[in-house]
């Protein structure tokens, strides 16, 4: 994430070829622009695998319900075991 945004042809020719952006270097303007960019992908890595728990854990009650047709009884089930 800080390299992709970066020129830097001022380190090497080949790296100078891949990231090749308009701001030359590390400097405050560079983390002026990208720092909202930064910032919401460690928000993002931050919330994300909360978010991702409680949605799973929400869609397999939702299922167990499904298969008890939204009895209360817990032991009733559509399923067929050995």
């Amino acid at each position: 994430m800080l390299s992709v945004n970066a020129n830097l042809e001022e380190q090497s020719e080949w790296l100078g070829n891949i990231f090749d952006r308009s701001i030359p270097d590390f400097n405050s303007s560079w983390f002026t622009d990208i720092g909202d960019t930064l910032v919401a992908a460690m928000m993002f890595n931050v919330y994300w695998p909360v978010l991702e728990f409680f949605m799973y854990w929400g869609m397999r009650y939702g299922y167990r319900l499904m298969d008890r047709s939204f009895t209360k009884d817990e032991y009733k089930t559509k399923k067929t075991t050995i």
